[in-house]
């Protein structure tokens, strides 16, 4: 693996995840069917899209829906069944970086699933609020050489991994 050396901001599984308890009262989101997903994700002027690979067991201890933020980051991390789905109430930091974001999670978490949240995220004193709209469908079985947390990004209509040069 030649990414320990391509970037400051490169941060191992390992390094991401936390040690010890969940802290009383910090909610496990719900899991999404294992297999490939495809994420379309929508704020105000930007729209990006991302295909990961998830294993219903390595989302065990998320805060959010299939994005891999650790509940034992988070001071906040509330889920409450609705009619439809899902409302949430999260607030965690991982790394310098403050995330905050509560809406609605509806659809079947095996086939499909939009959430709509308004989120907060503070990064080395920049703070930026924006609405965001996550619509996501299974793609069926993880191909061949992808493993779960392993993620594409949509870079000019080609999918490519993260660490091949994509700016962040």
């Amino acid at each position: 693996d030649t990414s320990a050396t391509t970037g400051e901001k490169a941060v191992t599984a390992a390094e991401a995840t936390p040690t010890g308890p969940v802290p009383p009262g910090i909610e496990a989101a719900p899991t999404v069917a294992g297999g490939l997903w495809e994420l379309t994700s929508r704020t105000p002027g930007m729209e990006g899209k991302v295909r990961t690979c998830f294993d219903p067991e390595v989302q065990g201890q998320s805060a959010v829906v299939a994005q891999g933020m650790d509940r034992r980051n988070c001071s906040r991390s509330v889920w409450s069944k609705t009619a439809d789905g899902h409302a949430f109430d999260i607030a965690c930091e991982r790394g310098g970086r403050l995330f905050v974001s509560s809406g609605t999670l509806t659809g079947d978490l095996t086939q499909t699933y939009v959430m709509k949240a308004d989120s907060v995220m503070s990064l080395d004193g920049v703070t930026r609020g924006a609405q965001q709209d996550v619509s996501a469908r299974n793609l069926g079985e993880c191909p061949a050489g992808m493993k779960a947390g392993d993620m594409l990004v949509q870079v000019d209509g080609a999918w490519q991994s993260p660490r091949a040069g994509v700016g962040g």
